[in-house]
């Protein structure tokens, strides 16, 4: 959307909710078929199937440690 800035909380975890392993206690081809349907949800949903934004980022916290330096990856 144009005229937005992203804003990543540094040091914030990600909310996991509790589904019954829902891909993660099935077998890999069970597993396969529900990302892939997932996928198909969220395409019809935005009208695109990218996931991963190309948008910098401004970042707000602190990173006290290397390792937690995760913003410095290039996926």
């Amino acid at each position: 959307m144009n005229g937005v800035t992203p804003v990543q909380l540094i040091g914030e975890g990600s909310f996991h909710q509790l589904h019954g392993g829902t891909t993660t206690n099935v077998t890999p081809e069970e597993r396969n078929a529900r990302v892939q349907r997932f996928r198909e949800e969220y395409a019809e949903i935005r009208g695109h199937d990218k996931i991963m934004t190309d948008k910098s980022f401004h970042f707000m916290g602190h990173l006290p440690t290397d390792a937690s330096k995760i913003h410095r990856l290039r996926w």
